[in-house]
């Protein structure tokens, strides 16, 4: 699957960087950072969105970023819920996700609601189960665990909404486009964010 979110044809190219990142004056590293971060976070979110991986909506709405300013050095850090991993990569058989998010699931996604008749209130005829905190229709609850127990056999086909963006190619743009703000060579360097 080679999907990349930006056109590399003129790759490395004054007018490809100036395209992908805006035009900044020299010496903006804070305006070049939040553009690379804006453009990161609205393609992840495309992606998520466009692979019908929105379940409780709680991963999209937790992308964000952070700049911190560290003497010579500059942070940016993309912030996302912990399980970004697991919806990126995807999950091998024998591991499973919790079963609250799946409930949430079932409540979010207008084909599984339906098919499972699920309200938040229950209907009539209908027994409540709790598991914690959280009351749901017994039915709500069996499909809950039915996708659990699939997910737990046969693992879950990766996304890749966030490899597909942060990858070398864009991190090499983002250094591009630092060095010539800064007119020296500068080190683009990705971390975990788990």
């Amino acid at each position: 699957r080679e999907k990349m979110p930006i056109d590399l044809s003129q790759f490395g190219s004054d007018e490809y960087v100036e395209a992908t990142l805006g035009s900044f004056r020299a010496g903006s590293i804070n305006g070049i950072l939040h553009r690379f971060a804006s453009v990161a976070i609205k393609e992840m979110k495309k992606n998520l969105v466009d692979s019908n991986a929105v379940a409780s909506k709680k991963l999209l709405q937790s992308i964000g970023f952070d700049i911190k300013l560290l003497g010579q050095s500059v942070r940016l850090q993309l912030t996302m819920e912990d399980y970004y991993l697991a919806v990126n990569d995807g999950l091998k058989p024998g591991k499973s996700r919790p079963i609250k998010p799946l409930i949430n699931y079932i409540f979010n996604k207008p084909s599984l609601k339906s098919k499972v008749g699920a309200t938040r209130k229950g209907l009539k005829g209908i027994k409540m189960r709790t598991l914690g905190d959280i009351t749901v229709p017994s039915n709500v609850m069996s499909a809950a665990f039915g996708i659990w127990k699939n997910i737990k056999k046969h693992g879950t086909k990766g996304n890749h909404f966030y490899d597909e963006v942060i990858n070398p190619q864009s991190l090499n743009v983002l250094k591009i486009a630092l060095s010539k703000a800064m007119k020296r060579d500068v080190e683009v360097s990705i971390s975990s964010l788990a």
